[in-house]
């Protein structure tokens, strides 16, 4: 018996050989399954190595973020302090004190210049002159006004290259008295005291030197020297005795240790 299936087949014919590779096919299809797993796994890594160069440039809590590409930040060394400088500003503190203790309520101003070409310094600043230092002022206060001179160091006096008082003749105006005496430690201590002119301007000056060659000298006046006529007085007396000049000249404060 003939059935419908028989007859379908009939129709259709013998169907021709195949010319599709099955094996080839089914080998493309793997490759491409892993080629696309590949691909995944690659991402994926991509992805970690992203998301992990993200961490370690983001800040931690309470960090400042850096700036990428920005450069090393220099670091400055200060200069070495200037040992001379250092020392002419403690002088000044040290003689500041000493003076404004022994003349309270006084006015200062800036003295005369000993030198020419000078400038006037600010008044009891100590100015260094390489080898020294020096300050000086105008003081006035009830009594009238006078002049206070301060050296501090090893400047060469006469008194500091002979080791004794200045030999006279001296002008028949000035009255003119020199002592030396020894001191603590080996120093010499030199005290002058001059009267001037008529107006009797009057000087009292005092040193101490050393034994390692470093020296104080002070020299108070009751007038200021300057103008054609400079010796005259403006007070009956210098603006220290000779005692407090002797007293202040010794303080360690104003005893240099530079070489």
């Amino acid at each position: 018996m003939t059935t419908n299936r028989d007859l379908l087949d009939r129709e259709i014919g013998t169907p021709p050989p195949s010319t599709i590779d099955i094996d080839a096919l089914i080998g493309r299809q793997r490759r491409l399954v892993r080629l696309r797993q590949t691909g995944i796994g690659l991402s994926t890594a991509a992805m970690t190595l992203a998301v992990g160069a993200v961490l370690v440039f983001v800040p931690r809590a309470g960090e400042a973020p850096e700036k990428v590409g920005a450069s090393p930040t220099k670091v400055s060394i200060p200069p070495a302090p200037d040992p001379r400088k250092a020392e002419a500003t403690r002088l000044t503190e040290a003689l500041q004190s000493l003076v404004e203790q022994a003349f309270p309520g006084a006015t200062f101003a800036k003295a005369p210049v000993s030198m020419p070409g000078e400038r006037p310094a600010d008044p009891l600043k100590f100015v260094d002159h390489g080898t020294y230092f020096s300050a000086a002022a105008v003081v006035t206060d009830t009594a009238g006004t006078g002049t206070i001179s301060i050296s501090v160091g090893k400047e060469s006096t006469q008194f500091r290259m002979d080791r004794e008082c200045m030999s006279g003749p001296y002008p028949k105006d000035v009255k003119f008295q020199c002592d030396v005496t020894s001191g603590e430690a080996g120093a010499l201590i030199e005290k002058v005291t001059s009267d001037i002119g008529n107006s009797h301007f009057r000087r009292f000056y005092v040193e101490i030197i050393r034994a390692d060659g470093n020296a104080v000298s002070i020299d108070v006046s009751n007038g200021v020297i300057e103008g054609d006529d400079p010796y005259v007085a403006r007070r009956t007396l210098p603006l220290l005795t000779m005692a407090q000049a002797l007293t202040m000249v010794q303080q360690p404060s104003l005893a240099t240790t530079l070489p």
